[in-house]
């Protein structure tokens, strides 16, 4: 009898492409391992400008940003990037990760978010939430 070439668990359909922006490496291995498990390709930026750059290039269904890297605050960069009307992603969703928020976060962000996660995360949270909001 003939084997399979490939297991049957391990074909899965492509769910699109994921941008996590986050430069803590144990929270970029968490947040990839759930992901891509579920299906979903992954890409990883530590730095705004970095995230900018593969941003031109390519539209993510789902976009995870890290509230603040390194002492830099992602409101400005979310607000510039849902201005841009030339950009790729421009409406793409934006969930935003933390280890706290503030109330004046989402005073500053309005709609321009679709959802905040707590880190630690939760088992299961960021692909529930990437499910909710995909486009």
């Amino acid at each position: 009898m003939m084997q399979p070439l490939v297991k049957a668990s391990a074909v899965q359909k492509d769910k699109g492409s994921v941008l996590i922006v986050e430069n803590r490496d144990e929270f970029i291995q968490e947040m990839k391992t759930e992901i891509s498990e579920a299906g979903y390709k992954v890409l990883n930026a530590k730095k705004f400008t970095e995230a900018s750059i593969m941003m031109q290039k390519q539209k993510f269904n789902a976009i995870f940003i890290n509230i603040s890297i390194d002492g830099e605050f992602a409101h400005e960069y979310i607000l510039k990037l849902r201005k841009n009307l030339m950009s790729l992603n421009r409406d793409t969703p934006i969930i935003v990760v933390g280890e706290q928020f503030a109330k004046e976060d989402f005073v500053k962000l309005g709609k321009s978010v679709s959802g905040a996660i707590l880190a630690p995360f939760k088992n299961g949270a960021l692909v529930e939430n990437l499910e909710r909001v995909k486009q």
